[in-house]
């Protein structure tokens, strides 16, 4: 690989998807990334919130190192939230979505209650101020309990959207661990070209685009509920029709990225298949057997 390639693929696909995806998020929680690493976290692409019943629920928050430094933990972002008094939910809308008096209108009315929070004082200050200048009277009546569990534990739900660079990060694994186990020879052959340009260059080849998320499960004893690991498992084969090769990559084992690398290979058919799963535990990387993947 080229050094303007190589820069390329660091700057623009796998920071996004270290710092700015599902996964990014998910490798904090296991980890796999020290908790000084959730100070560049991005939340475009995913979501944070409290799941937990009562006034937190549907809060957003981001994830932050703790005062020691050595644990994950959480905060709240600045934020307020509406409801009318004969509704069950709140609505939260973060402090960059209160742009107007007009966001709030629905919510000028005598039995509308509010709550406003935020990782300090002055957020709570600055966003009373500005609903005050959206012409709403906040008048804090309490403070809001912490919606956290006996063990210290708050229940979080993660809310995520996979758009076109995670897909083709996804795409230079799969392509780096086709070249690992096949040879640079192999995936630089021309029925890949295609590939290897979407991946680098975002042109969508004319079958579309190759990768695609998928909840199902690779490995035949996991369920939609429970996983077996929590370990990166990658896998590549033949397709159904055993016209194309494509292959699967599920990182922590949470979302199956599926991703038809060539739909029609023209070199004679043999045995291509492989699947590795790495384990964050042990930090070991073992061979996936065929009876074990769907």
């Amino acid at each position: 690989m080229c050094a303007k390639c190589n820069q390329f693929f660091g700057d623009e696909l796998e920071l996004v998807l270290g710092r700015n995806s599902r996964e990014a998020i998910i490798r904090l929680h296991h980890g796999v990334k020290a908790p000084a690493g959730a100070d560049h976290l991005k939340y475009d692409n995913a979501k944070l919130t409290v799941g937990e019943l009562g006034p937190w629920r549907g809060a957003q928050i981001v994830l932050a190192a703790d005062a020691s430094g050595t644990k994950l933990d959480t905060r709240p972002i600045a934020q307020v939230a509406f409801r009318r008094k004969d509704e069950q939910e709140w609505l939260w809308f973060p402090e960059a979505e209160l742009t107007g008096p007009s966001v709030v209108e629905p919510y000028r009315t005598s039995d509308s209650q509010i709550q406003i929070v935020g990782p300090s004082p002055d957020d709570v200050d600055r966003l009373t101020a500005k609903l005050h200048a959206f012409g709403i009277d906040y008048n804090q009546q309490g403070i809001l309990p912490q919606p956290v569990n006996s063990d210290g534990t708050i229940l979080t739900k993660l809310a995520s959207r996979v758009d076109e660079v995670i897909l083709r990060a996804i795409g230079k694994i799969a392509e780096n661990y086709v070249a690992y186990i096949h040879g640079a020879e192999f995936i630089l052959a021309e029925d890949f070209d295609a590939y290897r340009s979407w991946v680098r260059f975002g042109t969508t080849p004319a079958w579309g685009t190759p990768v695609v998320v998928v909840t199902t499960p690779i490995l035949t004893d996991d369920s939609a509920q429970w996983r077996q690991t929590t370990g990166h498992i990658v896998t590549f084969d033949w397709n159904r029709q055993g016209q194309g090769l494509f292959a699967q990559i599920s990182l922590f084992n949470d979302l199956n990225y599926k991703v038809l690398i060539c739909p029609r290979y023209s070199a004679v058919w043999r045995d291509l298949r492989s699947g590795h799963h790495f384990d964050l535990n042990n930090l070991m990387i073992s061979e996936l057997w065929a009876a074990t993947l769907l």
